[in-house]
């Protein structure tokens, strides 16, 4: 993080104490507070953990579930506005399962994985993924929630991939059931279209071990 270490090393010479903690912007756009003894954090985008996450859940129209191999999640879906795509034909050999809208525009896919690690970790991979094929990628967006009883952290990537301004809109999970990565995603100038169908699909998130 360049900016960080500009702050420190002015810092450095200037040789004096800093009166309060500074804010910075990383390269990816996440906001990070340098305090006075040298250390920095990241910005809590998400609500404090002694508050309440708000509570999602699966649409009424969301009658269609599919599990993972591992059985250890599903996604409950609406059928007729998601469409299942044949693995065979997958353009993804990492995710586990894909969908396009029926209109055609939006995709969707499922990421799994049994490695254990840190919700945040998982965030931090899956954005460094995200700049391996749009290198402007940037977080816009970053929220916990509680969805159908599991935590997930919610996040929004802007990026640009082939002169396509594209916007992705993920839910992230690390627990019992495994790694999980929902993500959905399409043209920034659609995203406000299809948005709820983005947000009914992610909430048909489900976890089947605790």
């Amino acid at each position: 993080m360049k900016i960080i270490n500009i702050l420190v090393f002015l810092c450095l010479i200037t040789g004096s104490m800093i009166a309060q903690d500074l804010k910075a912007v990383t390269e990816d756009g996440r906001q990070v507070i340098l305090h006075k003894n040298g250390k920095w954090d990241f910005v809590q985008l998400s609500k404090d953990k002694s508050e309440a996450l708000k509570n999602y859940s699966k649409p009424d129209d969301a009658k269609m579930l599919i599990k993972g191999k591992k059985e250890t999640y599903g996604i409950w879906y609406n059928g007729s506005k998601w469409k299942l795509k044949d693995q065979e034909k997958s353009n993804n050999s990492s995710a586990e399962y894909q969908f396009e809208h029926s209109e055609g525009d939006p995709y969707a896919m499922v990421i799994f994985e049994r490695v254990d690690m840190k919700l945040e970790n998982l965030r931090d991979i899956a954005f460094e993924n995200a700049k391996s094929v749009a290198p402007d990628a940037k977080i816009v967006f970053e929220d916990k929630r509680l969805v159908n009883g599991a935590e997930v952290l919610c996040v929004r990537i802007i990026g640009t991939i082939d002169s396509i301004a594209f916007q992705y809109y993920n839910y992230y999970y690390a627990g019992p059931a495994g790694t999980i990565q929902i993500v959905t995603y399409t043209s920034q100038n659609l995203i406000q279209e299809y948005e709820k169908d983005f947000t009914d699909f992610l909430n048909g998130f489900v976890t089947y071990k605790k």
